[in-house]
């Protein structure tokens, strides 16, 4: 499994960057979904409490990913009888400190790539 999860980090690593951040943002969840089944402890975030506990876990970048990955229907996506907001404090600021991250990291990815094959003939 670490030899699997070794090669498609690798393989994300040696293509251009997504050019739009949709795909960017799957990538980061594909990614973060590989680091952790690679560290030994896939994500299993099935119910509130499930979203709740993985933030507990990890650490402040993390959460914030994890807050915009909810926003964006990737955790939780058919949780539709609770409304779990109250419950992981203020998710829409963390996902949108999140976004903006992302974006600048897109962003900064997708000009390096664009003045590398620029250069190329």
């Amino acid at each position: 499994m670490d030899t699997l999860c070794s090669l498609y980090t690798n393989v994300l690593a040696c293509r251009a960057p997504a050019k739009n951040y949709a795909l960017f943002l799957m990538e980061r969840y594909l990614q973060l979904k590989i680091k952790v089944v690679k560290t030994g402890a896939p994500i299993q975030i099935n119910t509130i409490d499930d979203f709740i506990n993985f933030c507990k876990h990890y650490g402040v970048k993390v959460q914030r990913l994890l807050c915009e990955f909810y926003l964006h229907n990737f955790v939780l996506d058919q949780e539709i009888k609770q409304n779990p907001g109250p419950f992981v404090r203020d998710i829409q600021l963390q996902a949108f400190i999140s976004f903006e991250v992302n974006q600048i990291k897109w962003l900064k990815a997708y000009n390096a790539f664009q003045r590398q094959e620029n250069g190329l003939n």
